[in-house]
């Protein structure tokens, strides 16, 4: 497979306000705020992993300026920028990446019109950059398979280096999130799980690299979270478990739904030797939008909260981990066939 770096094209900046979330000095998010139009499509694109965040994206695209105004700062632009080089002011685009947006951070193009036109995203830490390595891997590794027409995923336009910095640039595409379990979600799994081979769980090179990381979470979620990841992988031992093709973090956000095509976005956890859970995994997210109380009853179940507790720990987010810790406490004995 070959690794090469292609030359960025330019990635302009149009003059005039950007909104910044939750403040100007480490912002999570920097919104469009020039025009009515692109802001509510920047709105849009900020992810969000429950309904209470569904919410606030909703209430945060419509309550009227003067209110944002008061409660966010207000950041200006006061000319044309090139995001071609680290000195061109790349955070005046800044858009959330996972919760480190100091080490990774998405920016959005969007023209005079609020149409996105480039994405480009940054990764400014070791982590960050082998995220996007792998993602740049499973694009190729996509690129062999031949998908069908109906499921499309974003092709790297340009690939680069700024000093510490790793830098992928993709076309932006457009489309509604995808919150059903539809045939084209069951179409795109079944061409990533097609031809897998078999292994057991004990023996899985997936569970054996990601183990180390399950035990780097700290010392107060290891007593409960981490006894009882413990327990089902030394318990589900000798049971057999597919290596796949695995996209690792197909929740809603990362697809979009058009009359032409399912796009699946963010192939950063993807892994050519992954387990089968997508589809649980999907399950999973898609509950706890919802609001929904969410049982583990397989071992496929428990899987894929292994998955989400280590994206969390990649991510840095210690409220969702917070969530599974209780979650282990409330619910010592899942999953039901075990």
């Amino acid at each position: 497979m070959a690794r090469h770096f292609l030359p960025l094209p330019p990635f302009p900046v149009i003059p005039g306000e950007y909104l910044c979330i939750p403040d100007a000095e480490r912002p999570r998010a920097v919104l469009p705020f020039y025009s009515r139009r692109a802001f509510r499509r920047a709105c849009r694109l900020i992810k969000t992993g429950n309904r209470q965040g569904l919410v606030k994206r909703f209430l945060l695209s419509v309550l009227p300026p003067a209110i944002l105004r008061r409660r966010y700062p207000i950041v200006r632009v006061e000319r044309h920028a090139d995001i071609t080089t680290p000195s061109a002011g790349w955070h005046a685009l800044i858009r959330p990446w996972a919760q480190r947006p100091w080490e990774r951070a998405v920016l959005i193009h969007f023209d005079n019109n609020g149409q996105g036109r480039m994405v480009r995203k940054i990764a400014f830490s070791e982590e960050a950059a082998a995220a996007m390595r792998r993602e740049h891997r499973a694009l190729d590794r996509l690129g062999e398979l031949r998908l069908p027409s109906s499921i499309h995923v974003p092709a790297v336009a340009a690939r680069a280096s700024w000093g510490p910095a790793t830098v992928l640039d993709f076309p932006y595409l457009d489309g509604e999130y995808y919150f059903q379990e539809g045939e084209r979600l069951h179409l795109l799994l079944s061409c990533l799980q097609g031809n897998g081979r078999e292994a057991t769980v004990a023996t899985h090179p997936y569970i054996i690299r990601t183990r180390a990381e399950i035990t780097r979470m700290p010392a107060a979620m290891r007593r409960s979270l981490g006894a009882f990841l413990t327990d089902r992988l030394q318990r589900f031992a000798s049971r057999p478990l597919p290596v796949v093709f695995m996209h690792g973090d197909l929740g809603y956000p990362n697809l979009l739904d058009s009359p032409e095509r399912l796009a699946v976005l963010d192939w950063e956890n993807a892994a050519e030797d992954g387990i089968p859970i997508d589809l649980n995994y999907y399950r999973l997210k898609r509950r706890c939008l919802q609001g929904k109380n969410w049982r583990m009853r397989t071992m496929m179940d428990f899987f894929a909260m292994y998955q989400a507790v280590l994206l969390a720990l990649r991510n840095g987010n210690g409220g969702e981990l917070e969530f599974w810790r209780r979650w282990t406490e409330k619910n010592p004995d899942a999953p039901l066939d075990a």
